[in-house]
């Protein structure tokens, strides 16, 4: 494998604290995979530092990186606190403390040079375009998703500066076509945003779980912490409205953590399914994909994905995967071809679904191996480096890429 020549410095407060924590793994992720293609990468972590004094007005903090458990990692890796007040001061002060990260950024310029900056996340972008223009290099912002918080862009000064940095950024990453709506609340400026989405991680000697006995013909998994939005009310009721006996044929499994799994739970008793509705509770990564190699169907029809990694473990597996047309899933699961695709907050679309998906069992068999063959082509971490190098090579000087 010939290197990339290609130094990139990664700035995100996405990250696990220590390897096999769950939180920014989807970065983690993506840079290994970038160093596995020769590129040369150091990843800032930027997290503000609160004073004690003041931490109890605050969310409690993430934990802090213990760097050693990452040295053997392919990657540099930099703990950056700045400073910070706490939450209900912070837009006021949000640009000097982000500013604070660009003498940082120029310190690892100096010592490995940078060829391009690649923020995760709208936090940070501003100081990602602050440090490109002031070390003349190109900066990319990856947008993985809608920032829900209100205090997030809650004044016009907040979304201008947003908006600012948008602009500013040479090119903008989404990681769904549904986040070009959620971009253009702060810029009209889009003609710089590509999509280039996830990629999710295998595990070749996965076997299918046997923590759930099956009982019947057709098992449909659906994995998720608890979200409103994620659909679990919708999939239930679809399988209460299907007909007696073609309901007699479906189990469903529910994998994730979360209280509203409560509601769920009285909903699947309400509709009279508990016999056949259940629940494992929060799992690890690599037994949530046991369970889904244990099914037949994947059914998660959440209205709000801006990718939907799950639904790309799912095909790779091989498992007739359903989601939501408009929604992330859409940029890769391709009706009747490599998927299923239902109408949001529909339960009649799923309902549908389920009968034809009982009805077609070659056409299932059929359009699930065309998703798994999709998948292991263009939905892996190793495509999505190889399209990212890309990316950053159509921004660099022929010669800052020559080798």
């Amino acid at each position: 494998m010939t290197s990339s020549g290609i130094h990139v410095l990664v700035l995100t407060s996405l990250f696990p604290s220590r390897p096999g924590e769950k939180n920014g793994n989807f970065v983690l992720d993506q840079v290994r995979e970038l160093a596995a293609h020769g590129a040369d990468v150091t990843v800032l972590v930027a997290r503000p530092w609160i004073p004690n004094l003041l931490k109890s007005y605050c969310t409690p903090d993430r934990l802090p990186i213990n760097e050693r458990l990452f040295a053997q990692e392919t990657f540099g890796l930099i703990n950056a606190s700045f400073f910070s007040l706490p939450r209900f001061a912070l837009g006021r002060h949000a640009t000097r403390f982000l500013r604070a990260l660009v003498p940082v950024i120029g310190y690892v310029h100096a010592r490995k040079g940078i060829d391009v900056i690649h923020a995760h996340g709208l936090q940070l972008a501003h100081a990602a375009v602050e440090a490109a223009a002031e070390l003349r290099i190109p900066s990319v912002v990856t947008v993985h998703g809608i920032e829900t918080a209100t205090r997030f862009d809650n004044s016009r000064a907040k979304r201008d500066q947003i908006g600012d940095s948008l602009d500013r950024s040479s090119k903008v990453v989404l990681v769904g076509s549904p986040l070009f709506p959620y971009v253009r609340r702060f810029t009209s400026k889009t003609d710089h945003c590509t999509v280039i989405g996830n990629g999710y991680n295998a595990y070749p000697d996965l076997t299918a779980s046997t923590q759930i006995p099956r009982q019947r013909q057709l098992r449909v998994v659906a994995v998720s912490n608890y979200e409103e939005s994620k659909g679990f009310e919708i999939l239930i009721d679809a399988l209460a409205s299907l007909e007696p006996e073609l309901r007699a044929k479906f189990e469903a499994v529910l994998v994730g953590g979360g209280a509203g799994f409560d509601s769920v739970g009285q909903r699947v008793s309400d509709r009279g399914l508990a016999d056949c509705v259940h629940y494992t509770g929060p799992l690890l990564h690599r037994d949530a994909m046991a369970e889904m190699l244990a099914g037949d169907i994947f059914c998660l029809p959440s209205w709000r994905e801006a990718f939907g990694i799950m639904y790309a473990e799912a095909m790779s597996l091989g498992k007739l995967t359903i989601g939501c047309a408009g929604q992330g899933p859409a940029d890769f699961i391709r009706h009747l071809d490599t998927g299923y695709l239902v109408e949001a907050r529909n339960v009649d679309s799923v309902a549908d679904a389920l009968r034809w998906a009982a009805a077609n069992p070659d056409r299932v068999h059929t359009v699930s191996e065309r998703g798994r063959e999709y998948a292991n082509s263009n939905l892996t971490w190793s495509h999505n480096a190889e399209t990212m190098l890309g990316l950053y090579r159509s921004l660099l000087p022929r010669k800052a890429v020559a080798g």
